[in-house]
């Protein structure tokens, strides 16, 4: 059994040029960061309430 791959299965899985810009790519780092704040948020407030939440921040 070898585990050699052709050429040709490869190139057809390769991305393709400018699929994924650097502005693609900023605005899913953005995303990223903007809905972990908000899931931080609703899980602090959730378990701690404001008074907790905002001791914790303090």
């Amino acid at each position: 059994m070898s585990n050699s791959v052709d050429d040709e299965y490869l190139a057809k899985r390769q991305l393709k040029k400018g699929t994924a810009g650097w502005v693609l790519l900023a605005g899913l780092g953005v995303s990223y960061v903007i809905s972990g704040d908000f899931a931080g948020w609703n899980f602090g407030i959730g378990e701690a309430g404001w008074g907790g939440f905002a001791i914790a921040w303090r």
